[in-house]
């Protein structure tokens, strides 16, 4: 296939070239060559980018201590740039160029913790006289002095917990962020009078706690002071920081043993909400029976890291007697400074000897239920083993069905046979019944009591449901007890009645069966 060659046309190549250079003939003719000058400045003007913020000295945001600002571009700014730096709010000071820099010096203090906006304006040039286009804006926070912005406890408080850690709060960071390594070589801030073990450590660049080894003392005053700490900045604090506390007084909070029926080997235990002094807690305790003897004497040991008071009695405590557990209120709590917020006093009740309290029947009852159970009720816990083989029933019960049970949580012994009717009973609860500690009655309690009249009682020969062929005359048996006349009433069962005394549910239908209305 030949070559193609596809040219444009001779015309048209020659009107393009002719518009072209008519074009350059009607431009040279109205405008005018440029000076030299305009050749200089005003075309770099017209070329170059406008001059860029490389760095403020603070930086945007940071804290100011009141010392120059600098604004520093990327290019020499003309000394009249000056003149477009605003500051708001206002604050005296002057504004200079150097060389590529704008610096404003204040001839005044900035208010503590003031956020201040500098703002160069955009008709500001470079030395070429390149406006900048747009405000450049910077902004930073003057700063206020190293302070102590809280503290817990609160100074002043009262009534604070010894387990309570000691803990301030600066306004800005004191300490760089680190590890639990690094922690030994921090600063410790705080001098805690009186003295007190324990450590401290820097939960985070601005906030100390301190842990008191072994709690504070109970019922004291504290002063804690805040000196001598540096931030990271460089401030300090302008004067030490004081803050004072009262830990609470030491109480009463239970006392051991708190049953009805302790036993007379019982060993006292007296618990505190903090650790005690132990000779002036022990010479506030006191044991006394409120039977008016002399109070108890015994032997004092301590648990718990000296918040348990242990009070061994010297001889056995007696049965039956309430004794007044005392703490005096001038009980010191271990740092010896304050007392027992309150005098605490609880009652210690030993198990009485035993005695039978009740019966059912009563001695001498007549008339009582062939069915009746007879009960034994007895005023403290007994020693099973001598309970049962120690009652007697005459007359000889020839029926193999008794039921007989000591309950060792009520204290109560149950007996139940067949009786007869209209028949004389006698039960003897023996004197050799004895409680735990081998303590008995001491003396036989007599029951007698005469049965009545077996209660009447009736039933039919009937399953719950049955039928009778209507060809003969049905006969049905009744079993009677005590009864001169049996009456007997038929009723007609509606349809619904009679499918729900057979159906399925009937067990549950009789056990709520009523009778139905005559009418």
């Amino acid at each position: 296939m030949p070559n193609i060659v596809r040219r444009q046309p001779i015309s048209r190549i020659v009107t393009f070239v002719l518009v072209l250079a008519l074009a350059a003939l009607m431009g040279a003719a109205a405008i005018p060559a440029p000076s030299a000058a305009m050749t200089g400045a005003k075309a770099a003007a017209q070329t170059q980018a406008p001059p860029a913020l490389v760095e403020s000295v603070p930086a945007p945001g940071a804290t100011w201590d009141g010392s120059p600002v600098r604004l520093v571009f990327d290019r020499a700014m003309a000394p009249d740039a000056a003149a477009q730096l605003t500051i708001a709010p206002a604050l005296a000071g002057e504004a200079a160029v150097d060389d590529n820099a704008v610096i404003f010096t204040p001839t005044d203090t900035p208010a503590p913790g003031q956020r201040y906006v500098f703002t160069l304006a955009a008709k500001a040039t470079d030395a070429d006289g390149v406006p900048l286009g747009r405000d450049v804006t910077v902004a930073v926070v003057a700063a206020a002095p190293l302070e102590v912005t809280s503290t817990q406890p609160s100074d002043g408080v009262t009534d604070i917990g010894i387990d309570t850690p000691i803990m301030v709060i600066f306004n800005r960071p004191i300490v760089p962020l680190t590890g639990v390594d690094g922690q030994a070589a921090l600063p410790q801030p705080l001098a805690i009078d009186p003295p007190v073990d324990g450590t401290g450590e820097w939960v985070n660049t601005s906030i100390y706690a301190f842990t008191p080894a072994n709690g504070l003392a109970g019922g004291t005053e504290y002063s804690v002071t805040v000196a001598d700490v540096t931030a990271a900045d460089g401030t300090t604090l302008a004067a030490p920081v004081t803050f004072s506390f009262t830990t609470a007084a030491p109480m009463v909070t239970g006392i051991e043993p708190s049953e009805p029926m302790a036993s007379p080997d019982s060993i006292v235990h007296v618990f505190f909400s903090q650790p005690m002094d132990h000779a002036s807690t022990e010479a506030a305790f006191s044991m006394a029976p409120d039977n008016g003897d002399a109070p108890v004497a015994g032997a004092f040991s301590w648990e718990d890291d000296d918040r348990t008071l242990v009070f061994t009695p010297a001889d056995p405590l007696a049965f039956g007697v309430s004794y007044a557990v005392t703490v005096a209120a001038d009980a010191h709590p271990a740092s010896r400074q304050g007392n027992l917020a309150d005098a605490a006093t609880f009652d210690v009740n030993i198990v009485a000897l035993p005695m039978v309290t009740s019966t059912t029947p009563v001695d001498g009852a007549t008339g009582v239920p062939t069915d009746r159970t007879v009960t034994v009720q007895f005023n403290v816990p007994l020693s099973y083993t001598t309970v049962l083989p120690n009652i007697a029933v005459s007359p000889l019960l020839t029926t193999t069905r008794v039921y007989s049970y000591y309950n060792e949580y009520l204290n109560e012994v149950t007996l139940n046979w067949f009786m007869e009717a209209n028949t004389p009973y006698t039960v003897t609860v023996g004197a050799d019944i004895a409680d735990p500690y081998g303590n008995t009655l001491g003396e036989e309690t007599v029951i007698r009591f005469t049965t009545g009249d077996h209660p009447p009682y009736t039933r039919i020969n009937l399953d719950r449901f049955t039928h009778f062929s209507a060809a003969t005359s049905p006969t049905v048996s009744a079993y009677y007890r005590n009864m001169d006349t049996l009456t007997v009433d038929l009723y007609r069962l509606p349809l619904d009645a009679l499918y729900a005394v057979a159906g399925v549910n009937q067990w549950e239908v009789w056990q709520n069966y009523m009778v139905p209305d005559a009418d």
